[in-house]
């Protein structure tokens, strides 16, 4: 008899076993078929968008086309005026989608803005086209907060002159949402990448480039430009303009501390 109750033991311990390999096997199969359904579904989203996703562009008008551009200002684009320079372009959305909240800005190095954003058109359908015509004045150009200067004792702003994009602009750049108000911006290099601060990266050609031919010097993001205006500070040069003692500025876990001198400051 107990050579039969050990027999039966071990066949219970053997389907025991058994059991528990084919439940590991089955919970892993489980997390492959999870995950390769994951994948379905995060490639089906994909696709999805790609059908609704806008691709805006920047283009000369018919008539300046042929001109030959120079400095950061290129003739294409910019006329000169002591009052400020025109830019004149098209604006045409070559995506599949809609773009809505159409905006431009001018950029320079470290990705700052030197204009606000000024609205193009409420909607871009896809293939519409719209006029740019703008000459940049004071009220374009963002102006910083009151600032404290202590080496001085006075309060200031720091304010952007018209006159001086043409020698501080890199680029054009645009903003502008899908269907579903995800953000996406674009931007139209007058200078070489490499001549930027802040180079960006060669890549291989999206699928917008295959739109449109004249996509070529454009280049697209995901997600809104960054929000940085001209003036915007370094927490050396904030920490410069307040005076404070080198060894503050030496240590970036002091310098980094928020400084509050109950003045509103950055």
């Amino acid at each position: 008899m107990n050579c039969i109750h050990i027999f039966f033991d071990a066949l219970v311990g053997i389907g025991t076993l058994a059991l528990a390999f084919f439940t590991y096997k089955s919970v892993e199969q489980s997390k492959h078929m999870s995950a390769a359904a994951k994948e379905s579904i995060d490639l089906t989203k994909k696709i999805e968008k790609s059908k609704i996703k806008p691709y805006c562009i920047i283009s000369p008008l018919p008539e300046n086309a042929d001109k030959q551009r120079f400095g950061t200002c290129p003739e294409t684009y910019f006329i000169n005026d002591h009052h400020g320079p025109k830019m004149s372009c098209i604006v045409k959305n070559y995506g599949p989608g809609p773009a809505h909240a159409v905006s431009i800005f001018l950029g320079g190095d470290e990705k700052k803005l030197w204009t606000k954003r000024i609205l193009v058109a409420d909607l871009l359908a896809p293939g519409d086209q719209i006029e740019f015509k703008r000459q940049f004045t004071e009220i374009d150009l963002p102006s910083s907060e009151l600032r404290e200067f202590p080496r001085t004792n006075t309060q200031g702003r720091r304010e952007g002159q018209p006159e001086y994009l043409c020698s501080n602009i890199k680029y054009a750049g645009l903003e502008y949402s899908d269907s579903e108000k995800d953000k996406f911006h674009a931007i139209r290099l007058f200078v070489s990448r490499r001549a930027l601060s802040h180079p960006v990266p060669f890549e291989e050609p999206t699928d917008a480039q295959k739109f449109s031919a004249e996509m070529v010097e454009m280049v697209f993001f995901d997600g809104p430009h960054e929000d940085r205006p001209f003036y915007s500070e370094t927490e050396e040069e904030k920490a410069e303009r307040l005076s404070l003692p080198s060894t503050f500025r030496s240590r970036p876990d002091i310098a980094t501390v928020p400084i509050d001198r109950g003045n509103g400051l950055d």
